[in-house]
């Protein structure tokens, strides 16, 4: 998940953004040990407050958006592609 979501990040050129804002409001571990405890879909949303970062919460809100939907994207494809796997099969 971390190469994944750093991509992410690089794409959107919000990975600078991201590492500071967690290290200037999380004390509560360090981002490697966060990524590992997080759910995918909650690692934007519960990194820190989005309101006290410089780029503020509709700058972390769209690009939390565009992650979850990115997940909700693949997470629809595998399933696409198992059913027709296994319809694949009963048609043989």
């Amino acid at each position: 998940m971390k190469e994944r979501f750093e991509a992410f990040l690089i794409e959107n050129d919000a990975l600078d953004n991201f590492k500071e804002a967690f290290r200037e409001d999380s004390i509560r571990a360090t981002l490697e040990e966060y990524i590992k405890r997080v759910t995918e879909d909650s690692i934007i949303s519960g990194a820190f407050f989005w309101c006290k970062s410089p780029q503020g919460s509709h700058y972390w809100t769209k690009l939390n958006i565009k992650w979850v939907e990115g997940l909700e994207a693949e997470k629809n494809k595998k399933w696409d592609e198992e059913l027709t796997r296994i319809h694949g099969k009963e048609e043989e």
